[in-house]
């Protein structure tokens, strides 16, 4: 295949369109196929090629991200400083792990196993000491999960990335300092828990 795309290549390069016959791979296929039944006129292709060859060139020069942060509108464009877990001088306020980003506000629900959420009510925030694959149905009806332990790779912070919540874990004792019916706040963009009273 690669033998008859250069042929082609260098057919359209001999007849002064393509700037050399290895542009034919800066084509889609479909465009290949239109320009070898002369469907696509040979001017039209190169200057597709060449627009390709450009931007491949820019993509090659830009310096590679070392992470990928997505930010919601009204949110901080740095990452939060790493903050100790679940340390304040107020008692109705945690510091924890970002692994999700956004904000979020409702009623906690406190559950040690998945089978204690069942009658979660929607939006509310998950509370929970871990996750595993059988806590995913529960992340379609909250609002945020707050998780006792867990880092940026653990199954809570991955799902909770996936179905985009906001998301903070690594709070050592939360569990035993929170009720189920709490009003929390959590500000995943800043890692804060805070219970409203």
């Amino acid at each position: 295949m690669r033998r008859l795309l250069l042929a082609l290549g260098e057919r359209f390069a001999g007849a002064g369109h393509l700037a050399s016959a290895d542009d034919v791979f800066n084509l889609t296929v479909l465009e290949v196929f239109a320009l070898a039944e002369g469907r696509l006129p040979a001017a039209t292709a190169a200057n597709r090629a060449a627009l390709r060859r450009r931007q491949l060139a820019e993509f090659a020069a830009e310096a590679d991200l070392e992470i990928i942060v997505e930010h919601r509108q009204g949110v901080a464009q740095s990452a939060p400083a790493p903050s100790e877990p679940c340390t304040s001088t107020d008692e109705n306020v945690w510091h924890g792990t970002v692994v999700g980003s956004g904000h979020a506000r409702g009623v906690a629900h406190v559950a040690r196993h998945p089978t204690e959420a069942l009658n979660m009510p929607a939006g509310a925030i998950l509370v929970v000491p871990s996750t595993d694959p059988s806590w995913t149905p529960l992340f379609l009806k909250a609002g945020a999960l707050v998780m006792e332990t867990g880092g940026y790779i653990s199954h809570g912070a991955i799902v909770a990335r996936e179905f985009g919540i906001p998301a903070v874990v690594n709070l050592p004792g939360i569990l035993d300092r929170l009720k189920t019916g709490d009003m929390l706040e959590v500000d995943a963009s800043r890692g804060i828990v805070r219970r409203l009273v």
